[in-house]
């Protein structure tokens, strides 16, 4: 019997989903489970981490993961690690998240494995917040580190945070039969 390879798709679409409605932060982490991640993928040791005083907020009567940003060229992050399994591929074909934010101007940027995914110079301050989505795929193996940033513009500090983040993407794995 010859080898052959078998290639399949096993999920489209959103691939990991949080809304952020229940659980709580300890310490800088918030470790609750997405509401989707797809076969093939699994949180880190740490699911999400702040930078800096990180909790939940409430906005309008939904949740969402925020970080603290002190003051006037502060930088701070929420991080997101996954492990994508060894025989899989994850295949990121988008992110979507909506930003909360009481940062006036302030920018912020998503960057995935450390290379720059997206990108604003400007944060908008409002309850619900905005929707942003951006589109470039990338194809992702071992652990993906996913990190957003936010700089403070102005002098008081300020809460930066995200709410229904999702991953869009399909997992793909390569089976060697012989």
């Amino acid at each position: 019997i010859d080898d052959f390879i078998l290639n399949g798709t096993l999920t489209t679409s959103a691939v990991y989903f949080h809304q952020f409605n229940s659980g709580s932060v300890s310490g800088s982490e918030y470790n609750t489970a997405p509401d989707i991640i797809a076969t093939g993928l699994s949180v880190g040791s740490t699911q999400w981490t702040g930078s800096g005083t990180t909790s939940i907020t409430n906005c309008n009567g939904s949740n969402s993961l925020a970080v603290n940003v002190p003051n006037l060229g502060s930088t701070r992050t929420l991080t997101l690690t996954l492990n994508v399994a060894s025989a899989y591929t994850f295949n990121l074909t988008g992110i979507s998240t909506k930003f909360i934010s009481t940062i006036n101007n302030g920018g912020f940027a998503i960057t995935v494995n450390g290379n720059p995914y997206y990108s604003s110079a400007s944060v908008l301050n409002a309850c619900p917040g905005i929707a942003v989505t951006q589109n470039t795929p990338l194809s992702l193996t071992g652990t993906v580190t996913i990190v957003i940033s936010a700089v403070n513009s102005g002098s008081n500090a300020q809460n930066f945070a995200i709410d229904d983040f999702i991953l869009n993407g399909t997992l793909t794995t390569s089976a060697v039969y012989f």
